[in-house]
């Protein structure tokens, strides 16, 4: 990078199956880097005097099959280190400091964040033809900066809890239909944790029908039922939006 230089970051990772009983043992390692965005340092949100971001994090974890592979449980748990965590913040008043000029807040940095948590997934086939997965995950990340004013919050625009339900039929003539439900826990717009944003669900549905070897219509319905939400605050997102499309094999 012309301004923030060279890195150099490390991972690793490792799997061990047990065939005998069906389980799965994994572990990893991974360092991260991260420049500032153009975006972060130039535009009407931004900040010259950012820094990059550095994180170092692991993760171990078990997956377990069982009735011939019909049923697969996995659990993992991890925790990520983040030194200068780019975030985004609000500029109350009086706008001082970082916060000259941007009435509408900034990026700063978090000298150093936390996020530890677990991800759960529960898959079942009781056909051939119908798969249902469903995923939990539960992450904590908060301010660790000592003596800071935002010690041991949470972080903005991270929510604690998220969880999804995908059931995917396949019909005899080659239909394939599916679902997917998505929940998005609370969480908070700004650093000092006294805005809440709620939590919101959203279900998409999806169809493809295969024509012949080559050709395949695809089509989709996100945000079915056009739920209104947020993830940043006065940010709306997309309500009801279908799709339809051709899918072709060379």
């Amino acid at each position: 990078h012309d301004r923030f230089g060279d890195a150099t970051t490390f991972g690793a990772s490792g799997v061990y199956a047990l065939a005998a009983t069906g389980t799965t043992l994994r572990a990893s390692y991974a360092e991260g880097f991260k420049a500032p965005s153009l975006f972060q340092l130039l535009s009407n949100f931004g900040n010259t005097n950012l820094r990059p971001e550095r994180s170092a994090g692991w993760d171990v974890g078990v997956t377990q099959s069982l009735v011939g592979g019909r049923l697969q449980f996995s659990a993992t748990y991890f925790t990520r280190d983040s030194s200068d965590l780019i975030i985004f913040i609000s500029c109350p008043l009086p706008r001082t400091g970082i916060c000259t000029n941007r009435p509408f807040g900034t990026y700063d940095n978090v000298a150093l964040a936390r996020a530890t948590g677990a991800e759960f997934a529960l898959t079942l086939r009781p056909v051939d033809a119908l798969t249902l997965q469903f995923s939990h995950g539960l992450v904590d990340s908060r301010n660790r900066t000592a003596g800071n004013a935002g010690f041991n919050l949470r972080l903005p625009r991270r929510p604690e809890q998220s969880s999804s339900l995908l059931v995917d039929y396949r019909w005899g003539f080659g239909l394939q239909t599916g679902v997917t439900i998505t929940n998005i826990g609370m969480t908070f717009e700004n650093a000092a944790n006294t805005t809440p944003l709620p939590g919101y669900t959203l279900v998409d549905i999806r169809a493809a029908l295969p024509i012949g070897d080559r050709l395949e219509l695809t089509a989709r319905i996100e945000n079915l039922f056009d739920a209104v939400y947020e993830t940043a605050l006065r940010f709306g997102q997309p309500g009801r939006a279908g799709y339809v499309g051709v899918r072709v094999k060379l």
